[in-house]
């Protein structure tokens, strides 16, 4: 709850579910940690599994595709810079790219993998 000024009375933050959804609304400019834990929380109650373990660096996305019994595992760079994607747990069959310390600028690193094969 806001404290004072014009909103004071009213929620920072509020969480409605409504069957088998959640949704919040955050009507604040809060700290980047108020987001990270807030997603953590909405993700670990929902059940979903992270792609890859590990940090991934704030210019990089992270995106699955399912075909079957395979998945496909899209790492994309999307700053001018390369970055360091050690931290990043990544296993795979290397389509496209190379598994490394690092991902060039602008680069894209594709992995294949059985689906019964994740390992989180």
């Amino acid at each position: 709850m806001y404290g004072e000024d014009f909103y004071g009375g009213t929620p920072a933050v509020t969480k409605n579910c409504y069957g088998r959804g959640t949704v919040c609304y955050v009507a604040a400019d809060g700290e980047q940690r108020l987001y990270d834990d807030l997603l953590k929380e909405l993700a670990d109650t929902a059940g979903v599994v992270p792609i890859v373990a590990g940090e991934i660096p704030e210019s990089v996305e992270v995106c699955s595709r399912e075909s079957g019994d395979t998945e496909y595992v899209f790492v994309q760079n999307f700053h001018s810079e390369a970055v360091e994607i050690k931290e990043m747990k990544l296993y795979g069959e290397e389509i496209l790219g190379e598994k490394g310390e690092m991902l060039e600028p602008f680069g894209t690193l594709i992995l294949k993998r059985k689906i019964e094969d994740r390992k989180m």
